[in-house]
């Protein structure tokens, strides 16, 4: 947002100078982010008057003009067509160099004496304007140096308004701020409108169609209007804040926006068809044509400002070339609007169109100020154009948004600042800055309309602060808050499972929560997917069911680059649909692909495989201290037929598996692939509480034990139930060997078992050991006909 500092003075009056005033600004929350002086790269300039005007003698499209400087008459040849007697001008004397360089000299034009040059805008680096000389204020004296009378020694300041603040996307919002800083008074500009002729009801009707994308609707009729070049003054502040000047009719809105921070929009009258405005949603795919001559698609949700017949401009974002207003226009109807901010975002960002007018009804203009800024600019259009105003305005504000109450507490502004600020001062800064105070300790807040930012009580606070100043709040070492926090259950499992990953030689990643739809239902489970209402893109259409989608891509843009030896691993959220409500969840996943050791001088490599991120898993739930778990089958839509379930208590923990291959394809994947995926929050609740277990004094007994049973049993089932019949001795079980072959019959196998016995008390006999060994055979071969291999 650009401003001039001139332009703030006439608003409020202060004494800070340009420096002073950009740091003001920044410690208000306004932050600058440049201050550039403004001056003028030309010397020699005089003004002076056109006295006389002839038509060339040799070229009928040259005038030959005689200009008195004051000092001298001197004649001059001009080629623009807007030179007229009486007219107050820059003239470039013999020997002045202008910005571009250009020298003036004493010369002939078609035979034809001209002592000097009368000079555009352009040629005088003051705009871009070269279709004409410029031609100054008849208040002008001539005679004079034209950097006298260009009021010299202005600055552009260039605020970074943040989205939070749209009052300040207005001059007279920046002013505000600055004039209760300064505690000085806010001069709004003064209405003064001289309504005549026709009724504006008999000249226009409007029509709100959809209320809640336009909940206010107002419009003023200029009649008799001249499109001409704007005047210096209108040109001047414009183009200082890097608006290009069109024509006094647009000039007027665009400077009425700055002024304000309330976009407007022209249409030429003629060009409304059947004198009636439906403000409506467009028909998904209609097309419509820009003022910057660009054809956009829209959908069912863009609101369109529509005559009897065809949609005549984008609402809040730009107008139609089919009702521009044009050199030819001779009636305005003058638009003022308030838009639903979301609505105007969705358009702006489906069109791709973001204008000046978009970017501020996106952050929400002031609803109750549309008819000041509606009357300000159809007063300025009557100035400069010498048009007529109707009697009237139309306003269409079916149901007027009012102004918000919140509760201060002046015992809460001092625990938030550190600092006890006085009542009286309260209520003084909240009423410079435009909010109605009332209440003494407590205050019952009136927020007016043009700050939607400030709904709760700590914003009112913010408010304080900001013109209490922050120098003013003490530094204050002593914390309230207690610095020494102790971990959660869940942080604590985050941190082991991150640190034993990435000591396996896994690296953690991070992905986008949001995937296309057709990966989210390969990962779902058969589940609804969650979807988002707007995306800003398919592939980012659906909060992602499982962490292993995001992780696969990351996959194949390493396998793109020729690094296909992977160990990844992501703990972040997930998301369900249930319902109607989208359940979030942590989750943890990892991948494991390529080889798991590589060629060596003395190894071979060799692939990963189930088994490796088996034992992955396996050691990192007995970092983490899940005991009494077990392996059990698993079935998955995007796993094969070696996936395997990780279960406690016959609860769920998490899988792990080989990932289909066809799944594989569609991340562009061709080398094969294991996964693991496990619900955090069950890990976080199951972790064992570690506690000291002293080293046994007395020697341990071991059996190794080699049991027949069918080929389909579990081996957990086995150890569970050996663990289980063991008794307190039983320390440790493990598989040590598994075998198949003739020699033990078909569809068996023999499972071979070490176990463990000792005691922290004294040292077992060979008969206790005895006794628990053959409970547990006999436990196993009535539960699974097992039979002791000979």
């Amino acid at each position: 947002m650009k401003v001039t500092y001139n332009w703030l003075k006439s608003y409020t009056d202060f004494d800070l100078t340009p420096e002073e005033l950009a740091d003001s600004l920044t410690m208000l929350g306004l932050e600058v982010e440049s201050l550039q002086p403004v001056s003028w790269d030309f010397d020699g300039i005089i003004i002076g008057k056109v006295t006389q005007k002839f038509v060339h003698e040799n070229e009928e499209r040259l005038s030959v003009c005689e200009v008195d400087i004051g000092s001298k008459t001197l004649n001059i040849v001009c080629g623009a067509p807007n030179v007229e007697v009486g007219q107050k001008v820059p003239v470039a004397i013999e020997g002045t160099r202008l910005p571009n360089g250009t020298v003036i000299k004493h010369t002939k034009i078609r035979g034809v004496d001209s002592q000097g040059m009368i000079c555009s805008e352009a040629e005088l680096g003051i705009s871009s304007r070269s279709d004409g000389i410029m031609v100054l204020d008849d208040k002008v004296e001539f005679g004079q140096k034209l950097r006298d009378a260009l009021e010299d020694g202005d600055s552009v300041i260039d605020i970074d308004v943040t989205p939070n603040r749209p009052d300040c996307f207005g001059i007279i919002g920046i002013a505000r701020d600055i004039s209760a800083l300064s505690r000085s008074t806010l001069k709004k500009p003064a209405l003064d409108l001289s309504e005549n002729g026709r009724s504006i009801s008999d000249l226009i009707k409007i029509n709100i169609l959809n209320p809640e994308k336009c909940p206010r609707y107002a419009a003023r009729f200029v009649g008799d209007v001249e499109v001409k070049p704007s005047p210096w003054w209108l040109v001047q502040k414009l183009e200082a804040i890097g608006i290009r000047s069109i024509n006094n009719i647009v000039d007027v809105t665009n400077y009425v926006m700055m002024e304000t921070g309330q976009p407007l929009h022209a249409f030429d009258y003629a060009l409304i068809r059947g004198q009636e405005i439906n403000v409506k949603t467009a028909a998904k795919g209609e097309k419509f044509t820009t003022l910057d001559d660009v054809t956009h698609t829209l959908n069912s949700e863009c609101l369109m400002i529509c005559d009897r017949e065809d949609a005549v401009a984008i609402g809040g974002v730009m107008g139609g070339l089919n009702s521009e207003v044009s050199d030819s226009t001779k009636n305005i109807l003058l638009e003022a609007a308030y838009f639903d901010p979301v609505n105007i975002r969705r358009t702006s960002k489906l069109i791709g169109c973001s204008t000046e007018a978009s970017r501020r009804f996106e952050r929400g203009v002031d609803p109750n100020g549309t008819l000041f800024a509606l009357d300000r600019a159809a007063q300025l259009i009557a100035e400069v154009s010498g048009g007529k105003i109707a009697t009237g305005c139309i306003d269409v504000y079916p149901t007027p948004i009012r102004p918000k109450m919140v509760e201060l507490r002046s015992e809460r502004v001092k625990h938030l600042l550190g600092v006890a600020v006085p009542s009286a001062e309260i209520k003084s800064i909240l009423g410079r800055l435009g909010f109605k105070v009332s209440g003494e300790e407590v205050f019952q807040v009136e927020v007016p309309t043009f700050r939607p930012d400030v709904t709760r009580e700590v914003d009112l606070i913010e408010e304080v602060a900001r013109l209490f100043g922050y120098d003013n709040i003490p530094a204050d070492t002593t914390a309230l808050i207690e610095q020494a926090v102790s971990k959660s259950t869940h942080e604590e499992c985050t941190t082991k499972i991150t640190s034993t990953l990435i000591s396996f030689g896994f690296s953690e990643t991070v992905t986008y929560n949001l995937i296309s739809k057709k990966e989210a239902e390969v990962f779902s489970s058969n589940r609804p997917t969650a979807q988002v209402i707007n995306p800003l893109s398919e592939d980012l259409s659906n909060l992602r069911p499982s962490l292993i989608p995001g992780l696969l891509k990351t996959v194949q843009w390493n396998i793109n680059r020729q690094n296909s030896n992977l160990k990844l691993f992501e703990i972040g959220s997930v998301f369900r649909k249930t319902g109607k409500n989208i359940e979030e969840k942590t989750s943890i996943a990892g991948i494991l692909t390529g080889y798991s050791v590589e060629n060596a001088w003395n190894i071979k490599a060799r692939n990963s495989d189930i088994y490796d991120l088996k034992g992955y898993v396996h050691e990192l739930l007995a970092r983490i201290g899940i005991l009494n778990w077990y392996f059990d089958t698993h079935t998955s839509d995007f796993t094969n037929k070696q996936s395997i379930s990780v279960k406690k208590n016959n609860d769920l923990l998490g899988f792990l598996g080989e990932v289909k291959t066809g799944v594989l394809e569609q991340f562009g994947i061709e080398q094969p692939l294991f996964a693991f995926n496990f619900d955090l929050e069950k890990l976080a609740t199951g972790q064992l509480q570690r506690a000291f277990s002293p080293v046994p004094k007395f020697p341990p007994i071991k059996r190794d034990v080699a049991i027949v049973v069918d080929e389909k049993m579990p081996a957990q089932s086995l150890l569970d139930e050996i663990k289980e019949k063991g008794g307190e001795f039983l320390k440790k079980t493990k598989v040590f060997d598994i075998f198949q072959g003739e020699s033990i019959g078909a569809e068996k196998k023999s499972l071979a078992f070490n176990l463990t016995f000792y005691s922290l008390e004294r040292t077992l006999t060979e008969e206790e050991v005895e006794s628990q060994m053959k409970q547990i055979l006999e436990a196993l071969e009535a539960k699974f006909s097992a039979k002791l291999r000979s």
